[in-house]
Formats: structure tokens, sequence, C-alpha cells
């Protein structure tokens, strides 16, 4: 029968061509409101799971980052108030081989809120203790410009804060003293007992006022007798004003008959790097007092090095010996260090250094360096300060870089000359023990990003900024 097989393939065909092939099988989907929060757990039969994450519409994330940021900055907007009033007590204590300034702040305290932030200053001092008038320790936390404390109860209110602060070398001339922030008050107030043998100090106070770009507030200084800090019974003490950082410093007092070989052996440092279109030169004057038979001087193994001893009141011409100074060069480059043997061990000397370091041609990419300015030191002496000046033609930026000590910007005097300008000018101090390792050669500091005006223009440091 053939025509009818036939018709059963066309029966077969029609019905194979009428099935749809098979889809993939679409994944089940819920559609949830607007707010719901997702939590994704290992296990849903724990009965207190501990979520591994949470999935949050794009925008709830947003909004919750919107509220950390806004508590972040109504927190930091929030500047701590002044106390009323702050007096200032304590005395000036050996701590070992080293001085220290133990002081004792009590602050008056008036808000009118709860939890008020209350300034306290205290920056570059040591709190060891602090007490409020029932003994309880008061809420305490650290800032930048030193500690505030939060007033929990509106009123009046007594803190009292102990610190202690390091009494290190200041200036060129060989004083001491001690740096110490305030917290604006009003009514501050400072008693101090100074070493015996002190006459004379200096107050240095920084008022707030209205800062102009980066530079500094100015420091104003007075000069006092020592007695008119001194502690008196019933009496306030030297009146210091809305001031926000003190610096007290006084020359150290040495006896009169003393004999010199053992006074503290001190080194002052006076650093000038000329910067020439060939060549960086620079001149290290080194004052050595205090006398001593032998001086180790940390410079280069190429410096050119001239000796000179300085005047010593009462001393005559037949008195001075007229031996050669014995100078050593250090035979290893490597390891700078000088022997200085003065004929004269009680005298004071200066010792001049000269270091002249070429320069690369100016298209080359050194040529802006970075210049080593050193090294410099003394490690015989247990105090030394100095100062580093550079000086340039005034179309050139000088801008420092890394150094090795801690250096503080000073306004720069006037140039040399009218074609010359001061770029640059830091003064340094280091308390240090005797004998300190010489090894420790590193040079005080570096600057490059030498650049001439009509490029692109770097920070410029410069007389008054």
């Amino acid at each position: 029968m053939p025509g009818v097989r036939l018709l059963l393939v066309l029966i077969g065909l029609v019905v194979a061509g009428s099935v749809a092939p098979a889809q993939p099988a679409k994944p089940a989907a819920l559609k949830l409101p607007d707010g719901t929060i997702v939590v994704f757990t290992k296990s849903p039969d724990d009965l207190n799971p501990v979520p591994d994450g949470v999935l949050l519409p794009a925008a709830e994330y947003k909004a919750l980052q919107d509220q950390v940021d806004a508590a972040r900055k109504a927190r930091e907007s929030i500047k701590p108030v002044a106390p009323s009033s702050c007096d200032i007590r304590g005395k000036v204590v050996a701590r070992g081989d080293r001085l220290s300034a133990l002081l004792t702040l009590t602050y008056t305290v008036r808000t009118s809120t709860p939890r008020t932030a209350v300034a306290l200053g205290t920056a570059r001092a040591f709190p060891t203790a602090a007490r409020l008038p029932d003994g309880r320790l008061p809420v305490l936390s650290s800032a930048d410009d030193g500690l505030t404390v939060t007033v929990e109860k509106p009123g009046d209110q007594t803190v009292a804060l102990e610190v202690e602060a390091p009494v290190t070398a200041r200036g060129l001339k060989g004083e001491l003293g001690f740096e110490m922030g305030l917290p604006r008050a009003a009514i501050t107030t400072l008693a101090i007992e100074l070493p015996a043998g002190v006459k004379k100090v200096q107050v240095g106070l920084r008022s707030p006022g209205e800062r102009v770009g980066d530079k500094p507030l100015e420091t104003k200084w007075t000069s006092e007798e020592a007695a008119t800090l001194a502690a008196r019974p019933g009496e306030r003490g030297y009146p210091l004003g809305p001031a926000e950082f003190l610096e007290l410093t006084w020359e150290a007092p040495t006896p009169a008959n003393a004999p010199a070989a053992r006074l503290p052996l001190t080194a002052e440092i006076d650093v000038t790097v000329r910067v020439e279109e060939t060549q960086i030169e620079t001149t290290a004057r080194i004052r050595l007092r205090g006398g001593s038979a032998q001086w180790q001087l940390v410079l280069p193994a190429s410096a050119d090095l001239v000796t000179e001893r300085l005047p010593t009141p009462g001393a005559t011409a037949d008195s001075v010996p007229n031996a050669t100074p014995g100078l050593t060069r250090p035979p290893d480059a490597g390891k700078p260090v000088w022997t200085f043997r003065p004929p004269d061990a009680a005298a004071d000397w200066l010792v001049t250094a000269v270091v002249r370091q070429p320069r690369p041609k100016a298209t080359d990419p050194k040529f802006r360096g970075p210049y080593p300015v050193g090294p410099v030191g003394v490690p015989t002496a247990s105090r030394v300060t100095g100062s580093i000046r550079v000086v340039a033609a005034a179309t050139v930026r000088v801008a420092l870089d890394k150094s090795s000590v801690d250096l503080r910007r000073v306004d720069s005097p006037a140039p040399a000359t009218a074609d010359d300008e001061v770029a640059a000018l830091y003064r340094f101090a280091t308390v240090q023990s005797a004998g300190a390792n010489p090894t420790n050669t590193a040079p005080l500091c570096e600057f490059g990003d030498l650049r001439r005006g009509g490029g692109r223009q770097g920070p410029r440091l410069r007389r008054g900024d």
C-alpha cells in the first residue's frame, strides 16, 4: 500500500514541524518593594544567623554614605571653646643629664551646653596627670594643637593638668628653653622657678590673629627678670594674655670660676649655600666653645678647612700659643670625620669649611638637583645649634627636600647684593650626648627643584614667606 505509507510520512513531517524547539527554563524572579534590605547568611536554618553580606539598592546605599559624611563634617566643624582662665605654675628640674619643665595648668571653665569640648593647649608638651575637683579623670582627646576636655554638664568647672615640657637648646647663642601651646584663655598667667643663676628670661608669645596664606603668626618677644616670673604666695603669676603659643628661653648659667675644660662643649654652625650657574658653594662656619684638647668634626673629605682662634677675654699676646693647630683629614671619603687638635685647649675656635660642588649643564635633568648640604656636625659637642642660609639669584626657585635635623623656617634678612636673594633661612638645634657616634654622616638637608622664572612655577621660599 504505497499510497498509505506516503500519507503517513507526510503526516509525521507536519507534526514534527509544528512542535516548537525546547526553550531553556527561566529562573524564578521575585520582585521586592523599594527599601527592602536583603541579608545573606550561610544557613537559613540558624535562629540568629550572622550576616555574610547586605544587599542595598543604590539609592539606599548613597543615602547612608551621605549620612556618614554629614556626621563627620558636623563633628569636624565643632571647634573647642577656650577656657575662661588658665593658671600655669611649675619649675625647671634636672632629669638625669637633661632639664625638663614640670608644669601644672589649672583651668577654669564655664559652659552652657552639655558635652562641650574645651581646648587645653599643651602642644609639644607631654601630659603626665589630669584630674577634676572630685578626683575623677576627665575625658581628654588629642588633636594637632593639643588636648581638649569634654565637659559633661553645663556650668562652672575646674580642670587640673600636669605636663612635662623638655628643655632644649634654643637660638644661636647657647640659650636653653622650652615651648608649649596655650588654650587662648582670656586670663592666662605663668609662675615658674628657673634654674639657679638665671637672671634674664625671654618670653615669646604668639597670639591669635588673621593668617596670611601659610605664613606663621608673628612671635612677640619681651625680656624680663627671672624674679618677675617667680611664684609669690597669694599673687597671680606673670600675665600672658590670650596667647596660643608660649616660648621661654634663657642663657644657660655657668660658674664664673669653673675651669674651661669642664664647661659644656657646644658648637654653633652657620651654613651658607650659594647657588651659582656652574657650581654650588657651601661655606660652614663652626664655632667651638667650651675648650677641648680634641674635636671631631663631620665634614666632607674634600672640604678646604681654615682654623682661627677666637679672642679670649683677659688673654695677652704672650699667653697665646704659637703652635699650628693639628688637622687630620679623613682617609676614607665614605667616613668624613676630621680630627682637630687645637694648640690652646682652653680657647674657643672658629673652623671655616668650604665645599664647591660642580653643577651639570642646564640641559641636564640633574641640573635641578637635589643637592646635599653637608654633612656638617660636631659629635664632640653636647649641644649644637645653627642655621642654614640658601643664597641664589632672584630668578631661581628653591625647594627644600628631606633633612636629618629638625629645621625651623625663620624670616630671611636682606640679601647681600641687589642681584641675590636669601631664598631660604632655617635654624636648628640638637642636644646629644658628648662623644656621640660620629658615623652619623647624613647631610643636614637636601634642596633642589631649581627652576628659572618663566617656566612652570613651584613653591617659592623667599624672604617674608
